[in-house]
């Protein structure tokens, strides 16, 4: 998940990021305004992008920091599944 909000540059930054690493529409955008909430709690450091509670990457995030946080979400659902 990448939170996000409009007319935010580095959202747009982020988004192009994630495009180019995981493709176009497949990691979902969230606009923090429409839930207080969310809103609280990534207001300051959006963009974020989050696997579940796990925040992979915040502020301003490059293609490589994506590629990063892909391998680390690859690494904890591999970990996860062996816990079962």
């Amino acid at each position: 998940m990448l939170y996000s909000k409009p007319d935010c540059p580095l959202c747009r930054e982020a988004e192009h990021a994630v495009a180019l690493v995981f493709g176009r529409g497949r990691v979902p955008v969230l606009n923090i305004l429409e839930d207080r909430e969310l809103e609280d709690r990534y207001v300051f450091r959006i963009p974020v992008l989050a696997l579940g509670e796990v925040v992979l990457a915040e502020g301003r995030i490059t293609v490589a920091e994506v590629r990063a946080a892909r391998m680390r979400a690859r690494e904890l659902h591999r970990v996860e599944g062996e816990e079962r």
